[in-house]
C-alpha cells in the first residue's frame, strides 16, 4: 500500500538543496585567492633587487642599488631633514609597528628611533603585554630603529624586505 501524499513532502522537495554547496565552495575559493596573494607578496619581498656593501670602517655605507619602500617616495639619495632631539619619529616606519603600538610606545616615553633602539626586546615585550597586545613581535624593532636613527634608509628597506610583521621570513 502506498502512503497518502500529505503535501508536506512535496513542499520540502520543491526547493533543491544544491545551493548549500555554494557556501563551502566560496570559502575555498576565497582562501585560495588570499593564499596566492600572500605568496606573491612574500616572493616580491624576497626578490627585491637590493644590493649594498658595508665597508670595514663604520663611517660610510656605500649603497649600489636604491630601494624605496613606498611608491612615489622621494629618491633614496635625498638627505633627510635634520631633526631635533625631542621631535617624535614616526614609529610606523618600523616593520611590525602600527598606529596602536606606536601610541603604546609613546605612552611609555619611547618616541624616537634612538630610544627604541636602546630599549631591550624583553622590555618591549613587557610593555606590549601590559597594554594587552599579544600579536606583536618586537625581536627586530631595535635593529630597525638603529638603522632609522642613523638615517640608513636603504639598509632599513633591505632589512624590511626580509621581514613579515616584524619577523624574519
Amino acid at each position: 500500500m502506498l502512503a497518502e501524499d500529505t503535501g508536506e513532502d512535496r513542499e520540502m522537495n520543491r526547493y533543491p538543496r544544491w545551493w548549500l554547496l555554494l557556501i563551502p565552495i566560496a570559502g575555498v575559493v576565497l582562501f585560495v585567492i588570499w593564499w596566492r596573494r600572500c605568496q606573491a607578496q612574500r616572493e616580491r619581498a624576497a626578490n627585491t633587487p637590493v644590493e649594498f656593501t658595508i665597508p670595514i670602517d663604520d663611517n660610510e655605507t656605500e649603497v649600489t642599488t636604491h630601494f624605496s619602500r613606498h611608491e612615489g617616495e622621494a629618491d633614496a639619495e635625498t638627505p633627510a631633514a635634520p631633526c631635533e632631539e625631542n621631535t617624535p619619529d614616526d614609529m610606523t616606519e618600523i616593520e611590525g609597528i602600527g598606529p596602536k603600538i606606536s601610541r603604546v610606545l609613546a605612552e611609555e616615553g619611547i618616541t624616537t628611533f634612538a630610544q627604541l633602539a636602546a630599549t631591550e626586546v624583553g622590555e618591549l615585550e613587557r610593555i606590549l603585554r601590559a597594554a594587552g597586545i599579544r600579536l606583536a613581535y618586537p625581536e627586530t624593532w631595535p635593529e630597525q630603529a638603529e638603522l632609522a636613527a642613523q638615517g640608513q634608509w636603504e639598509l632599513l628597506a633591505a632589512l624590511q624586505a626580509q621581514l613579515y610583521r616584524g619577523r624574519r621570513i
